[in-house]
């Protein structure tokens, strides 16, 4: 949605969604909402705004939340350069993927592997793989 439009158009977008009623959502819908408004918050480069709605998103509602999950594992990801935490990454990917088919999760999983080919690279002595495991179990 967002990727195709300027950023005076996200912001003219995020403008209409300020003004936005929100008292007659239910908890789905206002994780849903949050998540939105993160995704705009990260395209204007608010990131810890962004940063604070995903997590407000995925704790609202226990919904499908595979959406908000790609989503933040996405904003993440962007994110490493600066924040430098392949872990949280990785946890939002395995979160989407657990409700995905086979076939839609193959490039979620894609992304996952990326991350841990890294894995040995600056002493991170397999935390990755670590993370994982831990996940699983």
């Amino acid at each position: 949605l967002f990727s195709t439009l300027s950023s005076n158009e996200i912001q003219d977008i995020f403008d209409i969604v300020e003004q936005a009623n929100t008292k007659y959502f239910n908890k789905d819908m206002m994780s849903e909402f949050y998540s939105l408004k993160a995704v705009a918050y990260s395209k204007l480069n608010h990131n810890d705004e962004a940063q604070k709605l995903f997590s407000c998103a995925t704790q609202l509602s226990d919904a499908n939340l595979t959406r908000t999950w790609i989503n933040w594992g996405d904003f993440l990801l962007k994110q490493s350069s600066i924040i430098n935490d392949d872990e949280s990454i990785i946890i939002c990917y395995l979160n989407a993927c657990k409700d995905l088919t086979e076939i839609k999760a193959r490039s979620i999983l894609s992304k996952i592997f990326y991350l841990l080919s890294h894995d040995n690279e600056n002493n991170n002595n397999n935390k990755l793989s670590i993370c994982i495991e831990r996940y699983l179990s």
